[in-house]
């Protein structure tokens, strides 16, 4: 009895869907990470990240992909993220970011005055946009995951 691999769009749509699926889950447990008394949901939004990730990197060992053993990441101390230098970062960010914002809405880049931004949310659509994202995640390094946006 011989038998047949799976044809090879199937694995990738596979593969696919299982990283799909650990990203939005991801997301969500970041969004959640945010909000005070969320934990339980946090981390089981987390661990389908974790659990969906297994099931893509399983699909990509049966399709013969070859994945060398990945350093572990060395636990970091929280207290260590809060350093005089990643506050003059942040800083620095936040005055780069009112800058681009500046730069988005010459270029015609920027959201409309009459839709809504959240906290930290940047109105700029290109350059402020992505020095947002920069921004938020020294923000959480700095503040803490509840505190986001002082």
């Amino acid at each position: 009895m011989t038998t047949t691999r799976p044809a090879p769009f199937a694995v990738l749509d596979k593969i696919a869907r299982h990283t799909d699926a650990a990203l939005k889950a991801a997301r969500c447990a970041e969004v959640l990470a945010t909000i005070p008394g969320r934990g339980e949901e946090t981390r089981a939004y987390a661990e389908k990240a974790g659990d969906e990730s297994a099931h893509a990197q399983t699909a990509l060992l049966a399709a013969g992909a070859s994945l060398h053993a990945l350093p572990q990441p060395s636990s970091i101390d929280l207290l260590a993220l809060d350093t005089p230098d990643n506050r003059e970062l942040l800083f620095l960010l936040d005055a780069a970011l009112a800058v681009a914002e500046r730069v988005d809405a010459s270029r015609g880049r920027s959201l409309p005055a009459h839709i809504p931004t959240a906290p930290g949310e940047s109105r700029g659509c290109d350059l402020a946009e992505s020095l947002a994202e920069v921004a938020a995640r020294v923000r959480q390094e700095v503040h803490g995951a509840n505190s986001r946006f002082e």
